[in-house]
């Protein structure tokens, strides 16, 4: 471990990733609907607000499920519910991975979260500003994390990322 310890995380924007943003009006959203999107293997539910929540999914047995399947399956098991909105924003949204051991460290640095694993464990997600851009966060692994940011602030949140691990050697 005191190898790995000054050893920058590893910084990339994932491809194909299907993101769909619902938004309830009183519906029971969750678990009915979740349960049916178990069936798309990857789906995850990023809850954004009270009322609002992204469902990601990057990777179904290795092959990209796309927005249009989760909204299927999505308006499926809402069955005509007037108080539900889905639109794909898979186009809107970028992604983009932290992972190695100084992740959380680097997320911190421009973020006013505390992801330390006891207040922010596996599979918590937030909505946050990020080095000064709206962002959501998740921890999807102990030590791997994913923004998901506005597809016209990706450059700007990649060149910082890669500035701010600057201080650690190379991964």
């Amino acid at each position: 471990m005191a190898e790995s310890a000054g050893v920058s995380p590893a910084i990339r924007e994932l491809g194909s990733c299907a993101k769909v943003r619902v938004v309830t009006w009183g519906s029971e959203f969750l678990p009915g609907t979740v349960a049916a999107l178990s069936s798309l293997a990857g789906v995850v539910a990023l809850r954004t607000g009270p009322s609002d929540w992204l469902l990601v999914s990057e990777t179904a047995h290795g092959v990209a499920v796309n927005g249009d399947a989760i909204l299927r399956v999505a308006r499926d098991a809402l069955a005509g519910d007037a108080s539900v909105r889905a639109v794909d924003v898979s186009q809107a949204l970028a992604a983009i991975e932290i992972v190695g051991v100084r992740a959380r460290e680097l997320l911190e640095k421009a973020c006013a979260v505390d992801l330390h694993a006891r207040a922010f464990a596996v599979g918590s997600s937030t909505c946050t500003r990020f080095a000064n851009v709206a962002a959501i966060v998740l921890r999807a692994g102990d030590e791997e994390f994913r923004c998901y940011v506005a597809r016209s602030h990706r450059d700007s949140v990649l060149s910082w990322l890669n500035d701010a691990a600057a201080e650690w050697p190379g991964a």
